[in-house]
């Protein structure tokens, strides 16, 4: 036999995460001893899904996050844009967030793709800074298309203005160790 308890939520102003919708963050200040409590860095609506976060530090200590998000899918729908935020303090803040995917992606999954034939959105995803340079990669999979990888190269002093926007994919018809790149807003990316 089972038993079940039931509770109603109700999220306040001051908690942290309002549903398990939504992307936390805790931090540590004494090498994990104790944690913080959590923060909540998406700034959607709520009951809107946001999943697969990633995290960085980058050279001046900013805190950047990066996420799947379906806020702009009515009745949450199967595709998802990408979104990053950052905080100025350490993690107990964040800025408004950001969607840099220029459209959304199916966020299912691709199935004709590699040995396994099965390739999920939320396996392709990478943050990292290196100095005061963060580079995010995506996967975007438009309806009824293999996935392409996508990225933003965010430059210190760009975190309010547009990302250079890079696509990375296969070219057509060639072997899979070449690939083909696109880009807008590329002038200055290295």
């Amino acid at each position: 036999s089972y038993e079940f308890e039931t509770r109603e939520y109700v999220p306040t102003s001051t908690s942290g995460p309002r549903d398990h919708r939504d992307i936390v963050l805790v931090r540590s200040t004494d090498g994990g001893a104790t944690w913080s409590d959590k923060v909540r860095v998406n700034d959607d609506a709520p009951q809107y899904d946001n999943a697969i976060p990633s995290v960085t530090v980058d050279g001046s200590s900013r805190v950047h996050v990066a996420w799947y998000d379906r806020r702009e899918e009515p009745e949450c729908g199967a595709r998802v844009n990408t979104y990053r935020t950052w905080s100025e303090d350490g993690g107990l803040t964040f800025q408004p967030s950001q969607r840099v995917s220029e459209q959304p992606s199916n966020g299912g999954t691709y199935t004709d793709v590699g040995a396994d034939g099965v390739w999920q959105v939320g396996d392709h995803m990478a943050l990292l800074a290196q100095g005061e340079r963060l580079h995010l990669l995506w996967t975007q999979i438009p309806i009824g298309l293999k996935g392409e990888i996508y990225g933003v190269i965010v430059e210190q002093g760009q975190t309010g203005s547009p990302p250079h926007i890079v696509s990375v994919s296969p070219a057509a018809g060639a072997p899979s160790s070449t690939v083909e790149i696109r880009g807008s807003n590329l002038s200055g990316v290295r």
